[in-house]
Parts: C-alpha cells; structure tokens; sequence
C-alpha cells in the first residue's frame, strides 16, 4: 500500500488523542465531580486557559497540567539554546533531551504546587481534611500526568501527524461554540439574532481567509550555492511572515494567570487592575505578555544561528554577505522584522476584541473567540500540510 506509513501515523495520532482524553478524566482522589464539573462550566476564561495547554484546569485530574510544563521548558530551552551558542554542539542528542526533560519536571514541579494551591478555593471539589493530607499526593500525580504528556508529545511529534499541537486541538474545537454563548467573568448570556449571525458569519470567513493568506506569506532570502546550478531552481530561505503561528495566544492566558495564584485582589487593587481583562492596564499587559511569547516561540521555530552555521558548513552563501557571523547578524535583523509584523498582527487580534467588550458589555463573550478561532484554524492548516506531504511522498515516479 503506497500510504502506508500516512495511514499509520494518523492511527498513532486517534490512538495518542484517546490516550489523552482518558488521562483528563482520571480524576484525583477525593474530588467532587459533579461539583468540580459544574464550577468548570461556569468559568469560561478557565476553560480558555485549560484548552490553551490541552489540559483541565478547573477540574482536577492525572492531566490536568496538558502540555503547559512541556511547552515551556521548549521555550526556555530554546532561549538556553541561543544564549549558549556553539557550546551545545559538544552535547549529544541524548544530553540535549535529557537536559529538556529536566526542564519540563522543573516546571512541571511548580505549576503542580500552584494548581494544587489553587484547589483550596474550588468550593465543594475537594473537603478541606483530604485536601491537607493528600497535598503533596496531589503533586506528584500532577507531576507524572505531566511527564506523560510530555512523553506522549514527543510520540506524536515522531510517530504522528501535526505535531503536538495537534493535542490541544480537541479543547479548542469543544470550547469554540461556548465562547459565544457566555461572557468570561459574568453568568450573562448572549444570543445572536439571524442578522448578527449572517454579518457574524461573514466576519469569521473574511478573517478565516485573510489568516491562511498571512500564515502562508514569506520572505524569501537568496541563497548562492556552491556546485549546484542555481538557474535551474531558486535557492532560498523562507521567513514566514507569521513565525510563531498562534502559539502565543496558548500561553499568554496561562502566564496572565499565574501572578493571581500569589497575591488576593482586595488587598492589592493596583496589581488586580494590571492583571484583568477588564480594565485597560490588564489588557495591555496581556497584549505585553502576548508581544515577548511571540518572540520566543518565533525563535523556537527558527534559529538563524543555526542557519547561519548549516550555510557556512555546506559552503553555501548570501550573496554580498560574509559567512559566519556578518551571515547570522544578516538573517537576524531580517528575522526581527518578521517577528515585528508578527506581533503587530497578534496584539491587533489580542486587543481588537477585548476593547470592544469594554466599549460594548454585550459583545465581551467574543474576547476570546478571535483567538481561539486563530489558533484552531492554524493547526489546521498545519495538519493538512503536513498530510499531503505524507500523502505525495510516495506519489513520485522516475519514470
């Protein structure tokens, strides 16, 4: 069979999926579920949030951290990465994931003590005498669900289709009709009337159309290389005009968040108004927090760095551009550019709703839906990129 291999990392990838929605609903010892249930249906902004990493925050269970301790230490690694330079390349694979790993359990580690914490005020989710004595239990289990998912995203990123995105994916489909039916922060409801849907409906198309033609648009660096005839076909790198894709949107709820585990909003007024998303000091400090994810996740992506030395070591050039050094500074300044017009875009997606739910009470249930529309519809497009690349594979014929 030509698809075979095709075939069976979609199989690995329905099989890993299940694997996860079976670990979100192992719950903790002693929870109330029906109580735990009916406060996560009541909170949306926590329902973003445990989509966002593919976990269940509002409902204790063996995953409820998802991917958050695993992505992080991706990016921290990848920070790591550049900070160190060429001091990494004596490390071997092994070192280099074991080093990953340490990261992961180190964060792991510490959004297991919050999420924990945070369990004290779920009212009626978990009686006060099993929570004290069943504290650091409940840390370790967190801690190995984490490890699990880790392990099960490194899986999907070699035996599946996507990437590990494709994890948090399910979340964001379930939650995407809710965003439009409750307003984060208020038991309000809004119904849209057929004109609303229509014009509605027509926005999502626009937005939807105008985010694949961004996704797909790059910025093309010539490239000379040495024993290759260059007529026949262009020789370039690609900077995509998007670079860290809608990974920020994923992340930058978790961080808003975690400042809210450490201090009580009645006794600090000034921190509460910076850190809400209702007030326009909080908005733009999510739009900051938004602004720094889009530059690291777009260097997790792409390192010019290693570029720069993959050029240098194949012989391979830019033209008018010295290898080594002059060649990275070079594909940086470029690569910062794009992360400009990166981040101009997410903060305009970020902000744009938000200050019309300010503005307009009413439509303050969309907040979120721009965002969450975004990050579905670039793992989408991800998937299916990824599927016929698969698919086409075994589709060449020399004769």
């Amino acid at each position: 069979m030509k698809n075979k291999e095709l075939l069976k990392k979609i199989g690995w990838t329905i099989f890993i999926l299940i694997v996860m929605e079976i670990g979100r609903n192992i719950y903790l010892p002693g929870v109330n579920i029906d109580n735990a249930i009916a406060l996560k249906n009541n909170n949306f902004a926590v329902h973003f949030l445990s989509a966002s990493i593919g976990g269940q925050l509002t409902v204790p269970t063996l995953l409820s951290l998802g991917l958050g301790p695993y992505m992080s230490a991706m990016i921290l690694w990848q920070a790591f990465t550049l900070l160190a330079g060429r001091a990494l390349d004596r490390l071997s694979a092994a070192q280099m994931g074991f080093a990953q790993n340490c990261f992961t359990l180190l964060f792991a580690g510490v959004q297991a003590v919050e999420l924990v914490i945070s369990m004290k005020s779920m009212k009626g989710v978990i009686p006060p005498t099993i929570y004290s004595r069943y504290f650091w239990i409940y840390v370790v289990i967190l801690v190995a669900g984490s490890m699990l998912s880790s392990w099960l995203a490194n899986c999907i990123t070699d035996l599946g289709v996507g990437g590990a995105t494709v994890m948090i994916l399910p979340g964001f489909v379930q939650n995407l009709p809710a965003s439009l039916g409750s307003m984060p922060g208020t038991s309000a409801n809004y119904f849209l009337e057929m004109p609303h849907v229509i014009w509605f409906a027509l926005g999502t198309l626009i937005f939807i159309a105008l985010l694949i033609y961004l996704n797909l648009a790059e910025y093309r660096i010539p490239v000379e290389r040495t024993g290759i005839d260059t007529k026949v076909a262009d020789s370039y790198i690609p900077l995509k005009l998007l670079p860290s894709g809608a990974m920020p949107f994923m992340f930058a709820m978790s961080v808003f968040n975690i400042p809210k585990y450490f201090f009580n909003a009645d006794d600090h007024p000034i921190l509460a108004d910076l850190f809400s998303f209702s007030t326009i000091p909080g908005i733009g400090m999510y739009c900051l927090i938004v602004i720094l994810l889009g530059y690291g996740f777009s260097f997790l992506y792409f390192n010019p760095v290693e570029i720069a030395r993959n050029l240098q070591k194949s012989g391979d050039y830019i033209y008018n551009i010295t290898p080594g050094v002059p060649t990275e500074k070079y594909i940086t300044s470029k690569f910062l550019g794009m992360i400009f017009i990166n981040n101009s875009f997410l903060v305009l997606v970020a902000a744009t709703p938000l200050l019309i739910g300010l503005a307009y009470p009413v439509y303050a249930n969309l907040a979120f839906y721009v965002g969450m529309l975004m990050i579905v519809v670039l793992i989408f497009d991800n998937i299916i990129r990824e599927f016929f690349a698969y698919y086409y594979k075994n589709q060449y014929r020399l004769f």
